[in-house]
């Protein structure tokens, strides 16, 4: 037999192997695909185990398989019940939530210290200006001098003029609060313990930060050394124990937005205590936490967690400080709850927006804008539950302390007079409208808003979960994210189908998350897709 004749005999056998029988039919999008194989017991052992533990089984546990027709459904229940599990649901939730907030600047600059060396000197470079002043040469800020320092009948340090324009005091030895086993040479200024300064400015805010009478306070508590981020790693591993709880005692899938108890260890709890008042870009006032709700922990107890009991307004990860500074407007609160836990992302219709007359000016409230109110008539309602969140930070306003409105800042408003502080921060005060001007006085979260959503501020996010339970979006869309999480991609048509039904079995099993796993897991559709 010749090259060509062989060729031909082969050809057709071979493309019967390379394609199948229905890829060649004219109809072949109407045909039905096979299935895909079933796993046998050992490939099913893998998957479980890489997508349960994160680690494929060992050779015990492939050996201890050989006894079984299949993986024992008591294998799955230990995979489940395992801390390895904890840790692969935990690091899963760290996609939903993201809440890794380490960029986040959480203290004023003027808190950090520098380190002069040789001398090994402590030092606040930014504020030193109002104190010591700046060499006349180079106009550069110095530090304090290199000697012990001397203090007036007050006990405030005394400055000493020197040649080159600056005045300078000396050094006082401080035990600081990131390392209180050592001590370090700190300018006397800079290491002041006044809890006010002379003109009456309290020393624990911003304007204490600016006042010469203010230092960083006892064992330099009030300000920084380093890069800073214990704090904010510490906000993430709140929410991590939070999950890991959860999982481990599989407690209702509800409480991830409904529970009051949360996690602090000590750089959480030092910051809470002591530097929520001089903020940088993300304030953290007035204070979430209640303070006699935080354990006595130092600085340095990094791995030292503790359980607290949070108060009645808190609503699980959903107003954790993680979660707010990740997030810190209440529509960007609001659109990810939705984009990720209700699957139902604020995207533009399919043929895009319409046009918007350029001639005519746009309305005010963003529900009735042209071009907007496609999301925002759905988005400012869901943003309100977080109204008394503060944005661009962590704080809770309590309505005993931050009514719905408020007389001065209404008056203040209204006549063009300064308005104090919390009326400029928390309530509208400056209107750029007439539609406006109706609002005046009232809590930023409440313009615009309709009647029947006012009570989205006073009850918070705990209402949007309630009410997206009842219409089913959550439970569904919980199933779907578990099920995209397994198969590492979006959920086909069919899938979806399946998702829902996975949903209705999560609510009927009082929302464990366990158990919803386990559906998943003991499913033929999970066998023959991984």
């Amino acid at each position: 037999m010749n090259r060509r004749t062989l060729s031909a005999a082969l050809l057709p056998p071979l493309l019967a192997l390379a394609s199948p029988a229905w890829a060649q039919l004219p109809n072949d999008e109407l045909q039905c695909r096979p299935d895909e194989p079933r796993l046998d017991k050992y490939g099913y052992l893998r998957a479980l185990s890489l997508d349960l533990l994160g680690r494929p089984p060992t050779v015990a546990e492939y050996a201890a398989l050989d006894a079984h027709d299949d993986v024992p459904e008591a294998t799955l229940d230990a995979m489940l019940a395992s801390d390895e599990f904890v840790g692969r649901a935990v690091r899963f939730h760290r996609a939903l939530l993201w809440n890794n907030v380490r960029n986040v600047d959480l203290l004023n600059f003027q808190t950090g210290f520098q380190v002069k060396t040789p001398e090994n000197l402590y030092w606040r470079r930014n504020p030193s200006v109002r104190y010591r002043g700046t060499t006349t040469a180079a106009n550069e800020q110095v530090p304090c001098l290199n000697v012990p320092a001397t203090f007036d009948a007050n006990g405030r340090p005394v400055f000493v003029d020197q040649g080159d324009g600056t005045r300078r005091e000396g050094y006082v030895e401080v035990q600081p609060y990131w390392a209180p086993t050592t001590t370090i040479k700190v300018c006397a200024a800079d290491a002041q313990t006044f809890a006010t300064s002379l003109n009456g400015t309290a020393c624990d805010t911003n304007d204490g930060l600016n006042d010469a009478g203010c230092g960083c306070g006892p064992n330099l508590r009030l300000c920084r050394y380093s890069n800073y981020q214990s704090v904010t790693e510490a906000f993430s591993g709140d929410i991590d124990r939070r999950i890991a709880k959860l999982i481990r005692e599989d407690r209702p899938y509800l409480e991830l937005f409904t529970s009051r108890t949360a996690f602090v260890n000590g750089p959480m709890v030092h910051f809470l205590k002591y530097q929520t008042g001089v903020p940088a870009g993300a304030r953290v006032t007035p204070l979430p936490y209640q303070n006699g709700r935080l354990p006595e922990l130092n600085f340095t107890e990094v791995d030292n967690w503790q359980e607290v009991e949070l108060d009645a307004s808190h609503a699980g990860v959903l107003t954790s400080l993680a979660y707010l500074l990740r997030f810190q407007t209440n529509r960007a609160r609001a659109s990810h709850f939705y984009d990720f836990f209700l699957c139902q992302p604020f995207t533009p219709p399919a043929g895009g927006l319409p046009t918007v007359d350029p001639t005519v000016l746009p309305h005010p409230d963003l529900q009735k804008r042209d071009g907007c109110k496609y999301c925002h008539a759905l988005l400012e309602p869901a943003a309100a539950h977080w109204g008394r969140w503060t944005e661009r930070g962590a704080g809770f306003l309590d309505p005993n302390a931050y009514p719905a409105t408020r007389e001065d800042c209404r008056q203040c408003g209204m006549t063009g007079q300064l308005c104090s502080r919390e009326c400029r921060l928390y309530y509208i005060t400056n209107t750029f409208s007439s539609a406006e001007d109706l609002y005046i006085g009232s809590l930023n979260a409440y313009a615009y808003l309709k009647p029947q959503a006012k009570m989205h501020v006073e009850h918070g996010p705990k209402l949007l979960v309630a009410n997206t339970v009842v219409d089913d979006r959550f439970p569904s869309c919980t199933a779907r994210r578990a099920l995209e999480g397994f198969f590492g991609r979006e959920l086909t048509n069919e899938e979806r189908g399946w998702a829902e039904d996975l949903g209705h079995q999560f609510v009927a099993g009082e929302f464990s998350y366990r158990a919803l796993i386990k559906s998943i897991a003991q499913s033929s559709i999970y066998r023959r897709v991984r």
